[in-house]
């Protein structure tokens, strides 16, 4: 999807595994009017995945990750959500969607929203948007006179 100006950017972490289910999601995100920054579709062959990786985290708006089972036993997915811990702009723009039964435990979780996948990548993909819009910044209003 080419990339517009108000459009907000979304980095979307996941373990491998999950990868067709992630891209689904994606899919279904860009509908909702994001650009999905994937690390795993952005990482072309040759180049350096850790400057990938950090480039994407710099770029986005705001981050949403599949937690699964999988991903709670992965070090690097532990590294990357406790890189997004300590950045205060993650703080209430940052979306876990939860596959399978884990236990979200992560500090950063009581700063963002949680998700149960329990309906079609559409529906969730939606309930993500709610939950990023409803984080927004308030916009103060001058009042001039």
């Amino acid at each position: 999807m080419a990339k517009r100006a108000s459009q907000p950017r979304v980095f979307l972490h996941y373990v491998p595994k999950w990868w067709a289910f992630a891209r689904k999601l994606g899919t279904a995100m860009e509908s909702e009017g994001f650009e999905v920054l994937d690390p795993f579709l952005e990482t072309l062959p040759g180049a350096n995945p850790g400057k990938v990786l950090a480039k994407l985290l710099e770029d986005c708006d705001s981050m949403v990750v599949v937690l699964t089972p999988e991903a709670e036993k992965s070090r690097h997915f532990k590294d990357v959500l406790s890189y997004a811990a300590g950045q205060p702009r993650f703080m209430g723009r940052f979306v876990a969607v939860i596959k399978g039964r884990v236990l979200a435990k992560a500090p950063i979780f009581s700063a963002g929203s949680v998700i149960d996948h329990k309906a079609d990548v559409g529906r969730t993909a939606a309930a993500i948007a709610r939950a990023l819009e409803a984080r927004k910044p308030r916009q103060t209003r001058s009042l001039s006179a």
